[in-house]
């Protein structure tokens, strides 16, 4: 019996974490899991949880709801009545806590570190650039190239979830790659056939990060490319850009 109440205690500390760790989810959602430690994530998932049910509690009581009710339903319904907040939790805190916090941190001149993933995956994965071209060298020696990505930023791709490029946390890099060059050749070749009809449709590539020796790319804001887009004109919004 001992051993029984011992995993049912552990079971509730997990159920417990469950909301926070939805938080860190998001939270961390262009980082590689493999390169957070157990800390990060069990303490992470911790804070996020236990700001989930304060939060959850203070709107139960302004509101007239007991909140000892809610317990009394169990471990689950006790831990699924914080998941909404904690979601929210974790998007409000990715998208203006985190972005506002390192800001006061670079405004007193503590630190300019922003602690996102990397370099690149805030230049990839960023909806305010485009990047018009990208260039893959390779540890043979050889390369690929996306020469001009805006021919392929198409509306009808992007619905279907078809993007000139894409990066993962890990590095990786999957590009509709326009050109090749080969090793020991400063000559770039035409890759044929890129783009066919149906049901043919575009050629795209998968290069691994342990295959990549260094990446260069050309990057311009999305409302200069863009500017009748869409997601250009909400981006020139942002920035402040005044439409003529």
């Amino acid at each position: 019996m001992d051993i029984l109440n011992v995993n049912n205690q552990t079971f509730y500390i997990l159920l417990f974490l469950c909301p926070g760790f939805l938080s860190m989810r998001i939270y961390f959602i262009d980082k590689s899991w493999n390169d957070l430690s157990f800390a990060n994530v069990f303490y992470g998932s911790l804070i996020f949880s236990m700001f989930s049910y304060v939060f959850v509690g203070v709107v139960y009581s302004l509101i007239g709801v007991e909140y000892q009710g809610v317990l009394n339903g169990g471990p689950f319904a006790f831990a699924a009545t914080a998941i909404p907040v904690a979601v929210s939790l974790g998007l409000a805190w990715r998208c203006c806590g985190h972005p506002w916090l390192h800001a006061a941190l670079n405004a007193l001149k503590i630190t300019n570190e922003d602690n996102k993933s990397n370099p690149w995956m805030n230049i990839f994965n960023n909806p305010k650039i485009h990047l018009s071209q990208i260039t893959i060298h390779l540890k043979d020696g050889s390369a690929l190239r996306c020469d001009e990505t805006k021919f392929y930023d198409q509306k009808c791709l992007r619905e279907i979830g078809v993007y000139s490029h894409y990066a993962s946390a890990n590095g990786d890099i999957c590009i509709i790659a326009t050109h090749f060059m080969k090793a020991n050749s400063k000559a770039w070749s035409q890759i044929p056939q890129i783009n066919v009809e149906a049901p043919w449709g575009i050629k795209m590539q998968w290069v691994p990060a342990r295959e990549i020796a260094r990446v260069e790319a050309r990057a311009v804001a999305v409302t200069l490319v863009f500017p009748d887009s869409s997601r250009a004109r909400w981006w020139g919004n942002r920035l402040g850009r005044k439409k003529a």
